[in-house]
C-alpha cells in the first residue's frame, strides 16, 4: 500500500469514528475499539440499551457487539455474535436463524449491510451512517429486545406446565424487514389505534419498539407479493394487535378498532 492509499484509509477510519461519536451523543451506544489492518478497519461499538437488558436477563459477559468497517470499496455494518460469551443458546439460535450469518472461529457475523461506498465524501458517509442508525439499527435493537422478552416469557411459562407436550405443525410466512422499517419511518413507532408509545411509557431503552400489522394477513394471501409499506402495513401495539386478530372467523379492521377504542374512551 502506497502512502496516498494509507492516508486515505486513515481519513476514512477517522470519518467513521467521528460519525459514531456523533451517534453516541444522540443515543446510548458504547464506542469500543478499532481494529485496523492494511486496507480494512473495524470500528466496534455496543448498544447500551441491549447490554442493559441482556445483563438483566441473561447475565451477559460480552457476547454481542456491532462493527462498521470498510473494505472492497464499501462501508459495511455487521453484528458480531459470540456463543461462548452470550451464554444463552436460545437467543443465539434465534438470531442465527433470523439473520444470514457467517461463522468465523467462535463468532457469527450476521446482518451484513452496505451503508455506502467509501468513495463518497466525508459528509455523505456521515449522513449515510446517521440514516442507518435511524432506520435499520433501530429495527435490529427492537428485534433483539423482542426476542429476549419472548425467551424470558417462555422460561417463566415453563414453570407452569400442564399435561404432556404436543406437536403443532404450522406455516410461517416471510416478512419483509425493509418494508417494516419504511412503515415505521412513515407512521412513527406508536400504535395507530390507541397511540401507545413504548419509549414514552417505559423509557428510552424501549424507544422504537412496535409491532407491524398486515392489513390483509399473509396467511390469507399465501404467496409472495409486492408489499406497499404505507398502504399495506400499519404499526400497532401488542394489545391492539391481539385484539385485531381476536375476531371469530376473521379479524377487525383498523377502522373498526379505532371506533371501538374511541367509543370505549368516551364512557
Amino acid at each position: 500500500m502506497n502512502g496516498t492509499s494509507f492516508l486515505k484509509n486513515k481519513l476514512l477510519e477517522a470519518t467513521i469514528r467521528n460519525a459514531l461519536f456523533k451517534e453516541k451523543e444522540k443515543r446510548d451506544i458504547l464506542f469500543d475499539t478499532v481494529n485496523s489492518v492494511l486496507g480494512t478497519c473495524d470500528c466496534y461499538f455496543s448498544s447500551k440499551k441491549l447490554l442493559n437488558i441482556l445483563n438483566k436477563e441473561f447475565t451477559l459477559k460480552n457476547g454481542l457487539c456491532f462493527a462498521i468497517n470498510y473494505s472492497n470499496d464499501k462501508v459495511m455494518f455487521r453484528a458480531v455474535l459470540n456463543r461462548k460469551y452470550l451464554q444463552n443458546d436460545d437467543l443465539f439460535e434465534l438470531l442465527v436463524s433470523e439473520y444470514p450469518s457467517e461463522s468465523i472461529e467462535d463468532r457469527n457475523y450476521f446482518d451484513e449491510y452496505v451503508i455506502c461506498s467509501h468513495q463518497n465524501d466525508n459528509e455523505e458517509i456521515t449522513k449515510a451512517i446517521s440514516s442507518f442508525f435511524e432506520t435499520r439499527f433501530n429495527d435490529i435493537e427492537s428485534t433483539i429486545i423482542s426476542h429476549i422478552l419472548k425467551i424470558v416469557k417462555v422460561n417463566e411459562l415453563k414453570e407452569m406446565h400442564e399435561g404432556e407436550p404436543i406437536s403443532v405443525e404450522l406455516n410461517k410466512y416471510e416478512r419483509n424487514r425493509e418494508a417494516r422499517l419504511l412503515c415505521i419511518k412513515h407512521y412513527g413507532a406508536k400504535c395507530a389505534i390507541c397511540g401507545f408509545d413504548f419509549g414514552k411509557v417505559y423509557g428510552d431503552e424501549f424507544k422504537g419498539m412496535i409491532e407491524v400489522h398486515h392489513k390483509k394477513p399473509l396467511y390469507e394471501i399465501k404467496k409472495d407479493y409486492i408489499v406497499d409499506p404505507i398502504n399495506d402495513l400499519i404499526p400497532v401495539c401488542p394489545n391492539c394487535h391481539s385484539a385485531i386478530h381476536s375476531k371469530e372467523n376473521g379479524f377487525y379492521t383498523i377502522e373498526e378498532m379505532k371506533e371501538k377504542f374511541s367509543e370505549k374512551n368516551k364512557k
